[in-house]
């Protein structure tokens, strides 16, 4: 029950005109104090009435003025109607916490137009009295301050969840740019090496050295696209990741309590980025193919081999070195017939 201190500042904050609470109060010159769109309409009356004089008057004291006085809020009252009202919904309340709840009030409910009091954890939303006996009336409802707390745990959990996510995407990303670098090197030895060799072969195999060069080149190129493309997609999760978390971090840091809770639930994090997995170097399909072309000139291979295991042999040095190396990843071995083994010596392709 509200104290008689109460009931009288209460009869002192009526407007004479509505007799409700002063909304937007304004004061005229003879100093009596209405709601500012009740005395625009009373003087709008008397300039509109059959038997319009040229003056506006007050409707406390009948005073008139003669020209219609300009009006401006009146700031004390405007804040004891809200004190007054926050002293209704939560008796008792300091006065430290009533600055702070008149601070979060400030903003106005979009359905009703008064000061927000309440969230609504039903709806999601902040709401005023009005929808506290309306449309929220059987909801679940909190203080502004519960409602933050309830959401703030969820919110730093995905917040810590997704940091962590976002130092193994860092982490995956080094790893394809190390892939990434390991091809290179490797199919430019590997280019370089098969080049050196065909240069030491007769004119005849020269279509050969073609097709072999633009195999190691299409394969180079299937590589590094598609961990160029498994880098942008790790790039752009990463990406949405911290830009969640930077948007997470500003919103817990705002120290406006029905902003946080007006756009906490707006905030969705990212779903989580299976890492794609890593693009294992078929290098096995390479000396097959490679294989296939040595086979279809395996006389010519012959024909040539005491020349390559006898460099002074027709009057012109072969240099058998460099050979090539090729580091084969971890793969099934291939079975090797002997004209295979024959064939891969012959050309002086060493695998490891």
């Amino acid at each position: 029950m509200a104290s008689s201190g109460s009931q009288k500042l209460e009869e002192k904050l009526i407007c004479c005109i509505c007799l409700e609470r002063f909304t937007t109060p304004v004061t005229v010159p003879c100093g009596h104090s209405f709601c500012e769109k009740c005395i625009n309409s009373h003087w709008d009356k008397e300039e509109q009435a059959p038997n319009r004089q040229e003056t506006c008057s007050c409707p406390e004291c009948r005073k008139c003025f003669p020209e219609r006085p300009k009006l401006s809020k009146t700031v004390q009252l405007e804040n004891l109607v809200e004190l007054l009202k926050q002293e209704e919904v939560c008796p008792g309340v300091s006065e430290g916490e009533m600055k702070k709840a008149a601070g979060s009030q400030a903003r106005q409910c979009p359905n009703h137009g008064r000061p927000l009091e309440l969230y609504c954890v039903t709806e999601k939303r902040c709401i005023c009295c009005v929808c506290t006996v309306r449309s929220c009336q059987k909801h679940q409802r909190a203080l502004f301050e519960e409602g933050r707390k309830a959401q703030e745990g969820s919110i730093k959990e995905t917040l810590e969840e997704k940091r962590r996510e976002a130092e193994r995407i860092a982490a995956e990303i080094q790893k394809l740019e190390q892939q990434m670098n390991h091809v290179t090197v490797f199919s430019t030895k590997f280019k370089s090496g098969i080049l050196q060799k065909f240069d030491h072969l007769m004119e005849t195999l020269k279509e050969c050295q073609k097709k072999v060069s633009e195999m190691v080149t299409s394969e180079h190129a299937a590589w590094l696209k598609q961990m160029q493309e498994n880098q942008n997609c790790l790039q752009h999760h990463l990406e949405t990741v911290t830009q969640y978390n930077r948007t997470a971090e500003e919103l817990l840091s705002s120290a406006d309590d029905v902003k946080f809770l007006e756009e906490q639930h707006l905030l969705s994090p990212p779903t989580k980025l299976e890492v794609p997995p890593v693009i294992q170097l078929d290098l096995d399909k390479n000396a097959n193919t490679v294989a296939k072309f040595f086979t279809e000139f395996s006389r010519l291979f012959e024909a040539l081999q005491s020349n390559l295991l006898n460099p002074q042999a027709g009057g012109r040095k072969i240099r058998l070195e460099p050979k090539v190396f090729v580091k084969r990843m971890p793969e099934p071995c291939l079975s090797e017939n002997e004209l295979r083994t024959k064939l891969l010596k012959a050309s002086g392709v060493v695998f490891l």
